[in-house]
C-alpha cells in the first residue's frame, strides 16, 4: 500500500538512532510489527484475565461482608 504521512522528526531520527534499520520504511515496517505484537499480546492478557477470574471466579468461604463503617475503624 502506498501512502504520505507527516512524520515528527525528532521520533523518526530517535527511532533511527536505538534501531538496525536504514531506511524509514524498514522503520515503519518495524512499528507496525512491534505494535501488532504488542496489541496481541495485551488482547491474550486480557482474555487470560477473563478466563481466570469472571468465568472462574475466586471464592471466599470466610468472607464477612462488612459496612463502611466498620471499614473505616480498621
Amino acid at each position: 500500500m502506498r501512502t504520505n504521512i507527516v512524520l515528527d522528526d525528532a521520533l523518526v531520527a530517535e527511532a533511527m538512532q536505538l534501531s538496525v534499520v536504514k531506511t524509514k520504511k524498514e522503520l515503519i515496517h518495524n512499528a507496525l510489527k512491534a505494535l501488532i505484537i504488542l496489541e496481541k499480546q495485551q488482547i491474550k492478557a486480557r482474555q487470560e484475565f477473563l478466563d481466570t477470574y469472571v468465568k472462574n471466579p475466586v471464592e471466599l468461604d470466610t468472607f464477612q461482608p462488612m459496612s463502611r463503617d466498620e471499614v473505616n475503624e480498621r
